[in-house]
């Protein structure tokens, strides 16, 4: 009798065995015997009734399918998922095999196409299985988007590699020299740069991202010492072209690959040990200037000489880092790079200005800053703060945004600068002040210099008894509460000797209306109760959680409030010949009142009395703040003394926008902005936070799907990000504990592993990389919001929106320690998909495209169809950049065939004095697939040969591409795209 033979995926048949399906059931899914016997039963039973109607084989798939639909039958739903078969069905191979697949740009229709989606058919459905359940919900819903799923379980993201390590201890392959030959440090240009494209291929087994080499010129220059340059260039041009032909990558891609290279030797490594030929240190980078720019020339003329076809070379992308003086004059490699840029659209540029301090000029933790909300510490400050600005030259004071707060290890030694006001700040070697001799930094201050003091011009306030009766409160008042152990009560209480006090504060509640009950003298001392249940409720408010005193926090800047607090709080200051005194012992309430006097234009002074008490009784330190009684307009104050202090705290840079300067020190001191782009905000160290390390994956976030889940709703929008934020963190958490399975402890990825053979350090940490929260849609969202568009958005709404973002990012760190970080995402899918999940769910919503072809705007862009001008997209770059400090990038759309390369100069001057950090001139050009011309236009027709075979090639979203692999989405964003006619 003929038996039914079973198919297995690996192409065994075997006669049908029904036992096996229930021993497999209970293997992979653990449900009990019993259950599992009765789902065989049942299956046994169908295929012996389908054997009679002419059934022989069957594939294992069918019988799978067969046992999960048993499963929900059984209400067993955890081990239906256990024992789900992953991967695509015949017609979807078939469909792939004829069609090949457009979600991803950089991927060529080829067998390798095929073999990555069939593998990541099954590993992405893996994935959404495998993580946590929240987590495949909102990805599944469009409200997240998890990247890269397919390597979920397996790889991390980028990198950026320190060609020193290669350098210096040679390269193993697979980490251990066991699967390939173990290369020792090379010992020519030529044999590096072979083992740096040696390493890429490796990443690229080990990465689902890019991959770049930091500070190309300047780290490869040691060895072009002594060469000449017709060969440093034959090595370069040998190295680009690899780059271009290692079609290596998952789906035979291109190596994503990228090389950064320098102007000027940067500052922080001009004094580093030079790594030379065979490992050897050879001097210091700082002595090979000459050998780095021989380098940047010969990159520069390989890009513009194009590939045999005269075609541009896309990889590696070149980024060109820009420092401070690097544009001052239109010569020398300035002159050479605005050359290359006029004509090849392929480049990137990097604002590096005055940015790369390993640890820049930064404040102490106790060194209050003044804000709009009153003084705060630099641990108590968060983005979007406004703080109190002077610009020197115009003498004009404003409130600005705090763009970026880096929390950093500083020197075990600080300086502590007292003044000859008696009031001290603490801040770090490098941080500069405004003085009378110009911009000085700390470690060069001189005892006897000058700093401007902010005191602004004298304020007579209109009189606000409420505002007053405030400050008379905190000058004498007191609330019993019992989180401050105390005994509740619901009165302000005032207890007092002195009668003219009491009269005083009776004359206030009067002409407040006040409700107030005066008590019998006792002991010597007058009681009075405010019975202001409302009043009390506030004031009680003015209390920290040390139960001190502190200045209210939400009249700062009405100058008049500020005013008659004050007024109130001195009406019983002791007054002097020629000033008045006030003391107090809480030190927060000390501070603002300082801030205030100089606010309402009042130079003032302090004094500590540090008298301990007698006996068991022990006072607390007395702050004596002495003011003047007249408007005394001088705006400078004295360095009395210098010296260095111990600090086992963390420092603080602040990044203010516009570059203003802003006040620090209890005695208004005006100090420099540190503004910042690199990712150096982790621990300081350049080679720790930026050599060697990447972005370990990120999340993004539909911005306007959020918005029109939350009806528009300001409150409920904020909310509902907040959630979305927190299933972010949680899948970017389980996939790094993931990953760390598979890195660690499975030795996936040994390659990442091989260590320094000094330090011991390995090439790769997971515990410096980022991890990180993207966005995309802002433009979208703020319209659903507010019915504006981003380049409306005068209020700086969107601005709000990625501030909490990075408020959330900051309670993340401050959750898992670990080094987090807020991206404008790279969306050239992901814009896609989002949009046609929010146009299913809402056909009437706002977004870019045409039907079949929606798309969002990319993170914080101005649509790429609106007709701004230049300066406006900059401008957007420099609101947008400082504050997505894990990358974006200004796409700047030209529609020349030629720039003035004299002109990209002027305009990368003004560039780099903004916040922008990233930026590329993107042209489209057409390549001719008959005669090798190529053109920066877009063309359908040669103008040569005139053949119609030809290719058109943009930026898909940071590379170049060619338009006709694009996914519907960036086919429709390229027909959009508005081109500006020329750079000015």
């Amino acid at each position: 009798m003929n038996r039914i033979k079973v198919l297995h995926t690996n192409g065994e048949i075997e006669d049908f065995k029904p036992r096996l399906i229930g021993q497999t059931i209970i293997k992979e899914t653990g449900i009990d015997e019993e259950k599992a016997n009765r789902i065989q039963s049942r299956i046994t039973s169908k295929i012996n009734k389908l054997k009679k109607d002419g059934l022989t084989q069957i594939s294992t798939g069918t019988i799978r399918s067969e046992v999960s639909s048993q499963l929900l039958k059984e209400k067993e739903f955890e081990a239906e998922g256990k024992n789900r078969k992953l991967g695509m069905s015949m017609q979807e191979f078939e469909d792939l095999m004829t069609y090949g697949c457009k979600d991803n740009a950089n991927i060529s229709y080829s067998p390798e196409m095929i073999a990555k989606y069939a593998y990541d058919s099954i590993a992405k459905e893996y994935a959404l299985l495998d993580m946590p359940k929240e987590c495949a919900e909102y990805h599944i819903n469009g409200i997240t988007h998890e990247h890269d799923c397919e390597y979920r379980n397996t790889r991390p993201n980028c990198m950026n590699y320190d060609l020193r390590f290669i350098a210096k201890n040679g390269l193993k392959i697979d980490g251990k020299g066991l699967m390939g030959s173990v290369a020792g440090p090379a010992k020519s240009l030529e044999v590096l740069l072979n083992h740096l494209l040696q390493a890429w291929m490796a990443g690229a087994a080990v990465l689902s991202g890019g991959q770049g080499l930091l500070n190309f010129n300047t780290l490869l220059a040691p060895f072009a010492k002594n060469r000449d340059y017709k060969s440093i260039k034959q090595a370069i041009q040998g190295f680009i072209f690899n780059c271009n032909m290692s079609l290596i990558c998952r789906g035979s891609q291109i190596l994503f690959s990228s090389i950064s290279l320098d102007l000027s030797i940067p500052d922080l490594l001009k004094d580093k040990p030079a790594i030379g030929p065979n490992g050897v240190v050879n001097g210091v980078y700082g002595d090979y200037q000459q050998e780095a720019d021989m380098i940047f020339k010969a990159v520069c003329e390989v890009l513009d000489e194009k590939d045999f076809n005269g075609a541009y070379h896309r990889f590696p992308n070149c980024v060109f880092n820009i420092r401070e003086g690097d544009l001052d004059k239109y010569e020398g490699n300035a002159k050479l790079l605005s050359e290359l840029g006029a004509n090849n659209p392929t480049i990137y540029y990097v604002n590096n200005t005055g940015l790369e301090r390993t640890v820049m000029g930064a404040l102490s933790s106790d060194t209050p800053v003044m804000t709009m909300n009153g003084s705060k510490y630099p641990q108590e400050l968060k983005i979007g703060d406004k703080v109190m600005t002077f610009d020197e030259d115009t003498n004009g004071k404003s409130w600005q945004k705090i763009e970026d707060i880096i929390p950093k290890s500083a020197p075990k030694e600080i300086f502590e600068i007292t003044l000859d006001n008696n009031y001290t700040l603490k801040v770090t070697e490098n941080h500069n002040f405004p003085t009378s001799n110009g911009k000085v930094a700390s470690q060069d201050l001189e005892v006897g210099m000058e700093l401007y003091n902010y005191i602004d011009e004298p304020y007579n306030p209109i009189d606000d008894y409420e505002y007053e009766f405030i400050g008379i409160f905190l000058a004498d008042g007191y609330i019993r509460d019992e989180s401050r152990a105390e005994k509740n009560s619901n009165v302000i209480e005032f207890h007092l000797k002195q009668k003219w006090k009491i009269d005083k504060i009776i004359e206030v509640c009067e002409k407040c209306n006040y409700n107030y009950e005066l008590l019998d003298k006792r002991d010597g001392t007058y009681s009075l109760n405010v019975k202001e249940l409302e009043l009390r409720n506030k004031l009680n408010k003015y209390y920290n959680e040390n139960g001190e005193k502190s200045f209210p926090t939400d009249i700062w800047n009405d100058k008049n409030k500020v005013a008659n607090v004050i007024k109130g709080l001195m009406f019983d200051a002791h007054k002097a010949k020629n000033h008045w005194v006030w003391s107090c012992s809480d030190l927060p309430l000390v501070n603002n009142v300082c801030f205030a006097l100089s606010y309402i234009g009042r130079k003032n002074k302090i004094y500590v009395d540090r008298r301990t008490g007698k006996g068991k009784t022990k006072w607390r330190p007395n702050y004596m703040v002495t003011f003047g009684k007249n408007y005394t307009p001088l705006k400078k104050t004295t360095i009395k003394e210098i010296k260095k202090v111990k600090n086992e705290d963390i420092v603080y840079d602040l990044t203010i926008e516009n570059n203003h300067n802003y006040v620090c020190g209890l005695g208004g001191v005006h100090s420099f902005n540190c503004r910042t782009a690199l990712p150096m905000n982790f621990t300081g160290d350049y080679e720790k936070d930026c050599c060697n390390t990447g972005n370990f994956m990120y999340t993004t976030l539909n911005l306007p799907l959020i918005a029109l889940n939350a009806n528009g709703d300001e409150e409920e929008f904020y909310k509902q990000l907040d959630k979305a934020c927190e299933v972010a963190y949680k899948g970017l958490i389980h996939r790094r504990e993931t990953v760390i399975d598979a890195v660690y402890n499975k030795h996936m990825s040994d390659f990442l592993l091989q260590k320094d053979k000094d330090t011991g350090e390995p090439l790769w940490d997971i515990d410096r990389t980022t991890i990180t929260i993207g966005f995309c849609g802002l433009n979208e969202c703020l319209y659903a919001l507010y019915g504006i568009k981003i380049s409306e958005d005068t209020e700086d709404k969107g601005v709000e929106i990625i501030n909490f973002l990075n408020d959330k990012k900051e309670e993340f760190h401050k959750r898992d320690g670990l080094r987090w970080s807020v991206i404008a995402s790279a969306a050239e899918s992901t814009a896609h998909r989002f949009a046609e999940i929010i146009k299913e769910k809402y056909p009437d919503a706002y977004v870019q495209g045409t039907p079949g072809n929606y798309y969002l705007t990319n993170s914080s862009h101005i649509p790429v169809c609106e007709e701004s001008n230049i300066i406006e997209h900059i401008k957007n770059a420099d609101k947008y950049h400082p504050i997505t400090t894990a990358g974006n990038i200004l796409h700047i759309w030209l529609g020349e065939v030629w720039s003035d390369p004299k002109a990209l100069w002027k305009l990368n001057q003004k560039i780099i004095k903004t916040g922008t950090v990233f930026w590329a001139y993107s042209k489209v050009f057409t390549y001719c697939n008959e005669c090798g011309f190529s053109l920066n236009d877009n063309l359908d027709e040669c103008p040569i040969c005139k053949s119609k075979d030809v290719t058109t090639y943009d930026r898909v979203t940071g590379y170049y591409l060619p338009t006709n692999g694009y996914n519907n989405g960036k086919k429709q964003e390229f027909k959009d795209r508005y081109r500006h006619k020329n750079l000015a």
